[in-house]
């Protein structure tokens, strides 16, 4: 019950989710979630993996960069978190690297 507890002690704004890969993955996932969340995930399979909420925890899917910190950008900014890349990081991420 970690997800009801999050519910209950974060902030949504705080939260990211990341959703499973394969739909029927997903649609066991959202039959769970949906009874502890308090705004519904949608029934069809989202194109994004990486869901963030507002503060009435409406869900909010971010859309795909070239690299993670790009497709994290949006949660980042309403957390105010500022991350600096350097080059080098930009180009391992790129090619599926870890740095």
């Amino acid at each position: 019950m970690e997800l009801a507890e999050i519910v209950q002690t974060v902030g949504p704004r705080k939260v990211l989710m990341i959703l499973p890969v394969r739909e029927q993955d997903y649609l066991s996932f959202i039959q769970w979630a949906n009874s502890v969340m308090p705004k519904r995930l949608p029934e069809g399979f989202p194109s994004s993996r990486l869901v963030k909420f507002d503060d009435a925890w409406t869900p909010s899917y971010l859309p795909h960069g070239r690299t993670l910190t790009q497709s994290l950008a949006q949660f980042f900014e309403q957390n105010g978190i500022i991350l600096k890349e350097s080059y080098w990081q930009k180009i391992l991420e790129h090619n599926g690297l870890r740095w």
